[in-house]
């Protein structure tokens, strides 16, 4: 019966875990962070009170941005917090192997599913009713509808929903929750920019794309009304024209939302009924048996390195999923670049190599891969971090650990198999990023140093994200807590500290060291940015901001350098002791040693005197 014993419990324990209330307290600061943001004298979104007390026009402008302010803020917070707090709830039961007592019990599927979607919906409502207070009394300013502010709520309400259903859809089917996370992630992505990119660049394309487009439309005018993008993007709407928008948008999502957890629902029992894999799955690893594509190499001398690198946990209906996304984003990302680069191109068959006034194409070519190749490095990073934050806590799971460390394999072995193979999880994106690098290049658009720079901060950078996450997942119990905890100081180190370190915005160079995406986007110059660069042509006030960007980039690998380093060593000394695996002089007391080494000492003066009697 409704909501039933799993509803409480995961109410229960969910509420007792210390990192809800940290989250909470974060988002809580980080909301009235922004609210001080909106102080007139600060002039956010281009409001600043003119002298003395605030006129009724200001106050109702005031209130305005407030509304703004903390709507934005809330859909952040559910488009990003919706997916850690529900992807995981399936997948951690059958990771934790303890998905088919609940099957084996009286539980029903709809107990089970809409238990903890219930319970995990109640706790991301703690997160929206925050800024409901502040939000009811923003109509006191004037500027804003109360009836607005409840559409809004009632907007994000749907959108949490949404979210909720699609991520206990892919929880149902994932193997272990960071695969469900990271899915969830993806699919939220492209949910987001995909139906408006859709319509936006494939009308734009040649015949071909316009007759393919004219194929998709009818989906895609289905599922682009349901992302708050392309709301975002719809410009100035009179009210009648908004009320139809948000109506039309609530439904949907509505209706997509009770389609996921029916479906979550019918095939929970089906996709365990043979252990976690389904026939399908079963099929496809029968057929594939013996006959991959590329063959795995003989295993050699390092087992660890093999089995990370070749061994994937990953099962069929992720990997289908992630497949059609990645062709589906690569797709629009090669026409992309395509139509950005072949101007570049011509450009750079009439005048050559070398910095020249009159090339707009390559400068835009240029912006272009600046953008696309921080976006890139940015989800990168994540992945790979979020990747190497699992490689231990994944082993305790499984119950694999006890086996691992029970092998003569020493901590080095086992630390450097697990970053290499969070590295090379995700070598495909590796790939299409240094691509790019060197389609720059070749058009013209970037320089060699610009490269050879933002290659080097690539493997920095790249290298402290694997050493962050396998140093969490060595300490951490679950790979949950773990991907949390890495996933969190990475957004600190990379810009969150310039919130308490900055009380206002300035534009020094030095203090955004730690962000590594914009020393990344800042490495990627041209010709004429190196022109402009150089020591003979920086003059006037721009000679010292040179200095300090060239500065912010040379700080800021050494100092990641230095904390990668630092987490690395710390990784493989904290090995032994997390394994609780000790050495050999700890294992045995120093007086059964000198013991021994006595006895030792008596047989070999004895055998000494007995080959002299003899």
């Amino acid at each position: 019966m409704l909501p039933g014993p799993v509803f409480n419990a995961e109410l229960l324990t969910t509420a007792r875990r210390t990192r809800y209330f940290v989250v909470r307290f974060i988002y809580g600061a980080i909301l009235l962070y922004f609210i001080w943001r909106n102080d007139p004298d600060h002039g956010a979104w281009g409001f600043r009170r003119t002298a003395g007390e605030l006129s009724i026009r200001e106050m109702a402008r005031l209130g305005w941005a407030l509304f703004l302010t903390i709507l934005i803020v809330q859909s952040v917070a559910v488009l990003l917090l919706t997916p850690t707090l529900v992807a995981g709830v399936i997948a951690e039961e059958r990771q934790r192997k303890t998905l088919h007592y609940l099957l084996a019990s009286r539980l029903s599927s709809g107990e089970i599913i809409l238990g903890k979607l219930a319970a995990r919906m109640l706790h991301l409502g703690v997160f929206v009713a925050i800024g409901l207070p502040i939000t009811s009394l923003l109509s006191l300013f004037g500027g804003v509808d109360p009836n607005l502010v409840l559409l809004s709520f009632a907007v994000t309400a749907t959108t949490a929903f949404f979210l909720a259903a699609l991520s206990i859809l892919v929880s149902t089917h994932a193997r272990r929750p960071r695969e469900a996370i990271s899915l969830v992630y993806l699919l939220e992505f492209c949910w987001l920019f995909g139906p408006t990119f859709i319509q936006i660049l494939m009308p734009m394309g040649g015949p071909r794309w316009v007759q393919l487009y004219e194929w998709i439309k009818p989906i895609n005018e289905w599922i682009a009304p349901t992302s708050p993008f392309a709301f975002a993007r719809g410009g100035a709407l009179n009210a009648s024209a908004i009320l139809d928008l948000f109506g039309w948008m609530m439904g949907l999502q509505a209706a997509y939302g009770i389609l996921f957890v029916v479906i979550a629902l019918l095939r929970l029992r089906g996709i365990n009924r043979r252990d976690g894999e389904g026939r399908l799955t079963a099929r496809f690893a029968a057929f594939r048996h013996g006959r991959r594509l590329l063959p795995r190499p003989e295993c050699g001398d390092d087992a660890m390195m093999w089995k990370e690198r070749y061994v994937s946990r990953t099962n069929l209906v992720t990997k289908i999923a992630v497949i059609v996304i990645v062709f589906a984003v690569l797709c629009g990302l090669g026409y992309l670049t395509y139509d950005f680069g072949k101007p570049a191109f011509v450009e750079l068959a009439a005048n050559g190599y070398g910095p020249f006034h009159s090339d707009p194409a390559r400068r835009e070519f240029n912006g272009y891969l600046r953008v696309v190749c921080t976006l890139m490095y940015v989800l990168l990073a994540m992945a790979v971090a979020s990747s190497a934050s699992s490689g231990l806590t994944s082993e305790r799971e499984e119950d694999t650990w006890i086996s691992l460390v029970a092998t003569p394999l020493d901590g080095l072995e086992i630390i450097r198999a697990k970053m290499v193979g969070a590295l090379w999880a995700q070598r495909w994106l590796v790939g299409v990023l240094v691509l790019h690098w060197l389609i720059g290049l070749a058009a013209g658009s970037i320089h060699p140093l610009g490269v050879l720079a933002v290659a080097l901060e690539t493997m920095v950078y790249l290298w402290f994200a694997v050493a962050l996450g396998t140093y969490y997942s060595l300490r951490s119990k679950t790979s949950a807590r773990a991907l949390v905890a890495t996933i969190g100081t990475m957004i600190l180190v990379n810009g969150a500290y310039l919130m308490c370190c900055i009380p206002s915005w300035t534009s020094n160079w030095l203090q955004s060291v730690g962000v590594t995406p914009m020393v990344e986007a800042i490495s990627l110059f041209s010709f004429a940015d190196f022109r402009d660069l150089s020591l003979g042509r920086v003059r006037g006030r721009g000679s010292w901001e040179s200095v300090e960007m060239i500065a912010a980039g040379f700080v800021s690998v050494l100092c990641y350098t230095v904390a990668a380093l630092v987490l690395t060593l710390r990784a493989l000394d904290r090995f032994d002791i997390e394994a609780g695996r000790p050495s050999r002089e700890d294992a045995i007391p120093p007086a059964t040693l000198m013991a021994f080494d006595d006895v030792s000492e008596e047989k070999e003066v004895g055998d000494r005197q007995d080959e002299i009697l003899s």
